[in-house]
């Protein structure tokens, strides 16, 4: 059985999710994904395949060395603007207009040769801002 409890909240078999404003999005298991992905290299080159608004992406760039990098994908022009404002933050941070599946020709166009790549993150669930700003 499932019941929604408004935003993005919803309770499966007696487990309930968390309360999401419109608008907003809490990246999943964000401590469990640097855990698994940064720790074991910290100024390694990491791709985030489905950038999104950029939650897993910060949660990653906090966690990197100052010689860590990370390239992020989306296909949605609004996930880029968000990228390119990321982008002039943070200068070990690039943002491709371009779903995951080509990351393996534009990564070795900008000088990331494919088997030099530290980790990928990819969450396939469902972006919040996307259902918000639904047209």
């Amino acid at each position: 059985q499932v019941t929604w409890a408004g935003g993005h909240a919803a309770t499966v078999g007696g487990i309930a999710g968390t309360i999401q404003a419109v608008g907003t999005h809490t990246p999943a298991m964000g401590k469990e994904v640097v855990a698994a992905i940064v720790a074991q290299d910290r100024d390694g080159v990491f791709v985030d395949g489905t950038f999104g608004r950029g939650g897993h992406s910060g949660l990653i760039l906090k966690a990197l060395g100052p010689k860590g990098t990370l390239h992020a994908f989306d296909l949605d022009p609004e996930a880029v603007k968000v990228g390119n404002a990321l982008e002039k933050e943070d200068k070990r941070f690039r943002i491709h207009y371009g779903g995951f599946k080509s990351m393996a020709s534009i990564l070795p166009e900008v000088g990331v040769a494919l088997g030099t790549v530290a980790g990928v993150f990819l969450d396939l669930g469902i972006s919040s801002p996307q259902l918000d700003e639904a047209t």
